[in-house]
This record gives structure tokens, sequence and C-alpha cells, in this order.
């Protein structure tokens, strides 16, 4: 249990960000060859209280 406290506390963004930009940072690494734009979002918490951002990526991917 404490392990998933500290992932989460390390997850938290840091001073002078918000968690929005810590979501699209997240986004942004994942899919860094993804030059698409995004269209539509959603930000969503999960049951156990995380955030979740969903995009949708519009054009073609190079």
């Amino acid at each position: 249990m404490l392990p998933d406290r500290y992932r989460k506390l390390e997850a938290l963004p840091r001073p002078g960000r918000t968690a929005m930009d810590a979501l699209v940072e997240r986004q942004r690494q994942r899919f860094h060859g993804d030059l698409r734009t995004v269209d539509r979002w959603e930000l969503h918490m999960t049951v156990d209280g995380e955030f979740s951002l969903m995009a949708e990526a519009r054009g073609q991917s190079r």
C-alpha cells in the first residue's frame, strides 16, 4: 500500500504546474511522434480518484 501512495505523490504536478499540464505532458510522452491535432478531449476521474485524459486526434499521422 505504501508504494502506491508514493506513486500517487510522485504523479502530482510540480509547483507552478496544474494537474492538466501534467496530464498533457504524459500524453505527449506517450504519443511523442504523433503530429496530429487534438479535436475533442475529455477529462475523466477514475474509480480510484486519479484523472484520465482522453484526446481524439484529427488529421494524418506522420
